[in-house]
């Protein structure tokens, strides 16, 4: 009797042993899978101007080599016999080892005003292609082996693991890979793992040769046998997995899109949607229990209330950045789990398991292609999120019109559901349609390309004043009067008692050379003088043709003004010394920050153009974030003064609330500026109202003290501004 004991003790110790290691494949390809993400973007992205965009085109790349490893599983398990699956997918392993680190290349790094998206996709494939790939196929791949090796297991909690692991890597890297590690270092660290796995790989392939287990009966705590997961009922239904999970990783990608145009392009704000996607999969794939039906419907229908409000109603813009964060991440894993829920309904018995994969990959490619790439095609704005809302409560009141008895037989409740979720979509129609029209009245220029959206309204600025306004995305650009007598004024955020405003007063010396990094309507332009020289570097073509045709700063300009097409920072490295009396960095889209503008490396390259007593002005102005902490490290390990210069709305002017940063080497200039501003405020300001309520200058000494940021290193989360509304 003992004997026996032993022996079952050590088959199911061996059975353990085996299944642990399809576990640990199943995870470590996962993490490298999603580890590798924003480790690539942390590259790339100052080499394409930190635009949302990027990370678009870059998620299309990762789903369509997803979608390509999903393809190769699905052949080698159905054409191939698993001696020659092992030869196969060796060979490939090793081929992907051998293009190890993966580190982009200079080479790739683009030229000033080079067309992005396709530079970004081939870069990716030369770096990426390979090693990506392999981790891709691991999924289905596994799981399929799994399910042979082990017939009376479902494999389906292995693919809730593998989102696990993907979870664990998106969280790890903004909190503790990124403040940890230089980029190098990630990319060789991924390398290492990347090896790691390529072992447990091989490990698996050869477990799954050997004759399937037998079932070996456990018994639980109370001693039952333990339950295997029921067998799906369902049969195979390829265009509901492909439309489901087309519909989430759209609303993915759409939410995210609007993240990093109102907040900034930094890898957590990547992640975190990312993370909610994954985690979706992670509760609905782990079993029935996890998924209740009517409730995570109804809650999707609360969720789209949310996003209705935050969208619609006025002040929104005005919300502290983590109630929008909170707003649009808790209601995209709410429509997740929705999604994946019924996808997880609809999942297929083991032997269709690589082609049920194969069709949750072409759908998640889709998603990102209609997102990346058809919508700024297609859509002058961002109008990807409303239209993938809609379609995705359809495809819900869809499923329940199909079949809203799957999980409950009360019949009543779930006709009521389906109603509300069909009246809800109706509202928010409606209400889309109501909002836009009324918002886009004035409208008489837009526009969207893959740097954002571009829209020039026409209507008053000032007291009885008609005028246009130039907006990137939610954030005005620059507006002008249109009255001949007062539109060569500068307005907005650059009135002369704004940061700029003061600092180009102070400079009064003759020829002035002055070179500006973001043109929005080319106000700045206000401010030439005969036989001064202003230099305009604008990665954007549409921008330059908006300020152009729409507005005359630029025509009216008494100065000698050029236009650098390309990314600012990108530009200046390739140049000469410009021996600037100023530079201005405005570069923003939206109210998203330019955070390869403002690391160590950038102001090397922008000191190197600058003259000996010259001014670098930062607009800083920012819904969400502060960057005094930033622009006091950056100050203070070039050894130069800083000055903090913030500006209230102002009256006769259509000022706009603005802070700058003026820094050089020279502390005249600074006490120029102050005998500046003071003149500037005695002018300006209106009978009977305080100065102080007018402009306000200090200095940075007061501000945090942080580590500088640089391209290996940023941290969003120590330039948040206080939570308040």
């Amino acid at each position: 009797m003992k004997q026996a004991q032993r022996k079952r003790y050590f088959a199911l110790r061996m059975v353990d042993t085996m299944q642990a290691i399809f576990s640990l494949t199943i995870f470590l390809s996962a993490f490298l899978l999603f580890q590798v993400q924003p480790l690539i973007g942390r590259y790339i992205l100052p080499w394409f101007g930190g635009y949302a965009g990027v990370w678009s085109v870059m998620m299309v790349f990762f789903q369509t080599v997803l979608l390509l490893g999903y393809c190769y599983a699905h052949v080698l398990c159905t054409r191939f016999r698993p001696r020659a699956q092992l030869v196969i997918h060796a060979v490939m392993l090793c081929a992907a080892l051998a293009l190890l680190p993966i580190v982009p290349s200079l080479a790739f790094k683009p030229d000033a005003g080079a067309e992005p998206i396709s530079r970004i996709l081939v870069l990716l494939v030369a770096t990426l292609g390979l090693p990506y790939f392999a981790v891709s196929t691991t999924g289905p791949l596994v799981q399929a082996w799994f399910a042979r090796s082990y017939p009376g297991k479902s494999p389906y909690m292995l693919y809730a693991l593998s989102n696990v692991g993907s979870l664990l890597a998106l969280l790890s890297y903004p909190f503790v890979v990124e403040p940890l590690l230089g980029r190098h270092d990630q990319a060789m660290a991924w390398s290492w793992g990347f090896a790691a796995f390529a072992v447990c790989c091989m490990g698996a392939a050869l477990v799954a040769l050997r004759p399937a287990a037998p079932a070996v009966p456990r018994r639980s705590g109370k001693g039952r046998q333990e339950d295997v997961v029921a067998t799906p009922a369902e049969p195979p239904r390829p265009g509901l997995w492909v439309s489901l999970s087309a519909l989430a990783s759209m609303l993915l990608l759409a939410f995210t899109n609007e993240l990093c145009v109102d907040v900034a392009s930094v890898p957590f704000l990547w992640v975190l949607p990312l993370s909610c996607y994954l985690l979706s999969f992670v509760v609905t794939f782990s079993g029935y229990r996890t998924f209740r039906r009517g409730i995570w419907h109804s809650l999707s229908f609360l969720a789209l209330v949310g996003i209705a409000l935050l969208m619609f109603i006025p002040g929104r813009l005005e919300l502290h950045v983590s109630v929008t964060i909170f707003i649009y991440v808790s209601s995209l894993f709410v429509l997740c789990c929705a999604l994946h829920g019924e996808l997880y309904r609809l999942r297929p018995l083991p032997e269709h398991l690589t082609g049920y994969y194969l069709c949750i990959s072409i759908g998640g490619a889709l998603g990102g292609m209609v997102v990346g790439i058809v919508a700024p095609l297609l859509f002058k704005n961002y109008f990807e999120m409303h239209f993938s809302l809609i379609f995705a409560f359809a495809l819900l009141s869809f499923s329940f019109l199909r079949n809203y008895s799957a999980t409950s037989g009360n019949h009543i409740s779930y006709k009521k559901l389906n109603l509300a979720i069909i009246i809800s979509n109706i509202i928010y129609v409606s209400i889309f349609i109501v909002g836009f029209s009324w918002n886009s009245k004035n409208f008489i220029h837009m526009e969207r390309n893959f740097y954002g959206t571009f829209i020039v309204e026409e209507s008053n600025i000032g007291k009885d004043n008609a005028g246009r306004a130039f907006y990137s995305g939610t954030t005005v650009h620059g507006t002008q009067y249109l009255k001949q007598e007062y539109k060569n004024r500068p307005t907005g955020y650059f009135t002369p008692y704004s940061g700029i405003g003061v600092t180009l007063g102070a400079l009064q010396k003759p020829g002035r050379r002055v070179g500006i990094v973001g043109l929005g309507a080319g106000t700045l332009a206000a401010y030439g003088r005969p036989g001064d020289f202003f230099k305009f570097y604008e990665i954007n073509p549409a921008c330059l043709a908006i300020a152009q045709e729409y507005f005359t700063y630029l025509k009216d300009s008494k100065a000698d003004i050029e236009f650098k097409l390309g990314d600012g920072r990108l530009s200046l490295e390739q140049e000469d010394p410009q021996r600037f009396d100023v530079i201005v960095l405005d570069a923003f889209t939206s109210d998203s920050i330019p955070m390869h503008l403002l690391t160590l490396e950038a102001f090397e390259t922008y000191l190197r153009h600058l003259s000996p007593d010259g001014v670098i002005c930062v607009n800083m102005s920012n819904r969400h974030v502060d960057l005094s902490p930033v622009m006091k490290a950056v100050s203070s390990l070039n050894r130069l003064y800083a000055y903090k210069w913030s500006a209230g709305i102002g009256e006769g002017f259509s000022g706009l609330g603005c802070d700058f940063v003026v820094m050089s080497r020279s502390l005249d200039f600074i006490r120029n500026f102050n005998r500046q501003a003071d003149f500037v405020r005695a002018r300006y300001t209106p009978k009977g109202q305080n100065p102080d309520t007018l402009a306000t200058g200090f200095s940075l000494k007061a501000a945090r003290d942080i580590r500088p940021w640089s391209d290996d290193f940023s941290n969003l989360f120590v330039a948040l501004k206080p939570f308040s509304f």
